[in-house]
């Protein structure tokens, strides 16, 4: 006893049809688009290329001149006696690091330089000098 099996689809809903017509419009885009790049170097003439290119240099120039560039520091002028390892009057963090920065080893807790017990325990030895 054979019997024969007949499979009948129901009618399809309209999500399915929406999928259906959005891969097919989905793969028209996708064609349009590798003819579009692998043609558009034929179609499109050299000297419209090379102005585009012109184009884009210029507003990238525009760009880097718009934007500021950072401030530097003003430079550093030192005094004669900067450099002798005492931080002299006149002479402070900016314009001579090289004698008052946070610990001079001049035998003086000079807390106008930064220095303290932590600091500068040389010149600082105890919280009340």
């Amino acid at each position: 006893m054979s019997e024969d099996l007949v499979f009948v689809s129901p009618k399809p809903s309209k999500v399915e049809l929406w999928e259906n017509r959005f891969r097919r419009i989905f793969l028209i885009a996708v064609i349009a688009a590798v003819i579009f790049l692998f043609a558009a170097p034929f179609v499109i003439p050299v000297a419209r290329l090379e102005s585009f290119r012109n184009e884009l240099v210029l507003f990238q120039l525009h760009v880097q001149r718009s934007v500021p560039s950072p401030q530097l520091p003003k430079p550093i002028s030192y005094s004669d006696n900067c450099g002798n390892g005492t931080c002299d009057v006149g002479e402070s963090r900016q314009n001579c690091w090289l004698d008052c920065f946070a610990c001079n080893g001049n035998d003086r807790c000079d807390r106008t330089v930064g220095e303290n017990q932590l600091s500068c325990p040389t010149d600082c030895p105890s919280q009340y000098s």
